[in-house]
């Protein structure tokens, strides 16, 4: 995607200073994501170190929802699972409006995103994904799925006008099947 919302290195200054960083060293667009604006920030800590960080604002979801992801990110990261919890500033607040959109500023992970992942990347994401699901009895938020069986059954209706016959039935056996095997692991975030 293109950047939605474009930030001068003032601007970016600005929103960061609360999160006691007093230098953007370097600012860059970055075209990943789908659905937010991100930056890539390199800047200086109080303590004149340098830190890499990833500013997102937030362009289609209510900023009402934002709090959960926050309060999950934060309780994932403190449960050691490598999720880059956002920063705060002294009052506790990880959302800030810029740009009249809310945003945050997150630590900047290193890596890459393989297109291609080995069997070793595949064994470490399942690693992580279990312990996410242990820890997840001791996070008591909870959200409805914006791409759970409501989403799928209006996407359905949506498409069917454009599918051929075979795709059709092809897909309709496939939600019969979705419909029969609903469990816990549907309600979860």
């Amino acid at each position: 995607m293109a950047v939605y919302t474009p930030l001068s290195e003032s601007q970016v200054a600005a929103f960061i200073a609360p999160f006691g960083f007093t230098q953007v060293l370097s600012l860059k667009a970055t075209d990943a994501g789908i659905e937010n604006t991100n930056y890539f920030v390199t800047a200086l800590d109080r303590h004149q170190q340098t830190c890499r960080l990833v500013l997102t604002l937030f362009e289609m979801m209510p900023e009402s929802e934002l709090p959960y992801f926050v309060a999950l990110t934060s309780f994932l990261a403190q449960e050691g699972l490598p999720v880059p919890a956002p920063y705060r500033n002294a009052q506790g607040q990880a959302i800030l409006p810029l740009q009249n959109k809310p945003a945050i500023l997150v630590p900047c992970f290193t890596g890459s995103h393989p297109a291609t992942p080995t069997i070793e990347q595949c064994g470490a994401i399942a690693g992580a994904m279990a312990r996410m699901h242990l820890a997840s009895p001791r996070f008591s938020a909870r959200r409805a799925n914006d791409r759970g069986a409501q989403w799928r059954e209006q996407a359905i209706h949506t498409l069917q006008p454009f599918l051929h016959q075979d795709q059709k039935t092809l897909l309709l056996d496939q939600v019969a099947d979705w419909r029969l095997h609903q469990g816990i692991i549907d309600t979860l975030p």
